[in-house]
């Protein structure tokens, strides 16, 4: 398991594209992210897409 950790300012929107490859991991793997606000009153919603390079079709994928 690898563990990458990333402290994003208040912003509207945070866009990240291959972040996984941007981390230097490749391949087919399982992964996971948490979210958590550590300070201040704001709030943070998450998601995610994958994008299917054949198609170029977003599927998107909600917070649980």
């Amino acid at each position: 398991m690898q563990l990458v950790s990333s402290n994003v300012e208040p912003v509207p929107q945070r866009l990240w594209n291959d972040l996984f490859l941007q981390w230097g991991l490749s391949g087919s793997f399982e992964a996971f992210t948490v979210v958590q606000g550590v300070a201040g009153p704001g709030r943070a919603v998450a998601y995610a897409s994958v994008v299917d390079n054949r198609t170029n079709d977003a599927i998107y994928i909600p917070a649980q």
